[in-house]
């Protein structure tokens, strides 16, 4: 870190001698970043567990030309909590998580949403993909019947007016509506249903 910071002031020393004598200048700038080495290395001298990985990706950025300093360091993800059925866990999530259902064999709607009530805890109010909605539970039931003993493949080619989805395709995501047992709308992260 000092070799590269010592390194931007020898440039910009000659640039300013190269100033002096009328040539022109480009600004000088310099970008140091500690490695996981370093991160390491300082962390054990503080006395801090070397499991502090936030350390690792801290980010330092000098300017010389511009006389400014900048340094980075990451925070962590934000988690957010849903109580789920009794006798479950609660569900913690973030905005990198994704629920996960095997959908192969021909799973229809109907099946998609119990298998989502059973594996989460919550109940599906809603189903969409993309912007065409797959399944509301105010929707009309003589409407609904039919789409719930449908492929989820076939749904979604119809409803969302992609037509037949490719063989290459083997994941569908869902965004689901979902709400606890008092009935309360809660936020669940995306639901990646493979088809293939």
């Amino acid at each position: 870190v000092a070799v590269a910071v010592a390194a931007a002031a020898a440039a910009a020393a000659a640039d300013a001698v190269n100033a002096s004598k009328g040539k022109a200048v480009a600004s000088v700038t310099a970008t140091v970043s500690t490695s996981a080495s370093l991160a390491a290395t300082a962390a054990a001298a503080a006395g801090v567990p070397s499991t502090a990985a936030s350390f690792a990706f801290r980010h330092s950025y000098a300017s010389l030309g511009t006389n400014m300093y900048a340094s980075a360091a990451p925070q962590p993800v934000t988690k957010t909590v849903v109580a789920t059925a009794a006798g479950r866990p609660d569900l913690i999530w973030s905005l990198w998580d994704v629920i996960e259902l095997d959908g192969r064999g021909g799973m229809t709607l109907g099946e998609f949403i119990e298998a989502f009530e059973s594996q989460v805890g919550l109940g599906a109010s809603m189903v969409s993909c993309g912007a065409a909605l797959l399944y509301a539970d105010f929707m009309n039931k003589q409407k609904l019947a039919p789409r719930l003993a449908r492929e989820l493949v076939d749904v979604v080619a119809e409803v969302g007016k992609a037509g037949a989805l490719a063989p290459s395709v083997t994941h569908v995501t869902l965004s689901v509506g979902a709400c606890d047992g008092d009935d309360n709308d809660v936020d669940v992260p995306d639901v990646r249903v493979r088809i293939r």
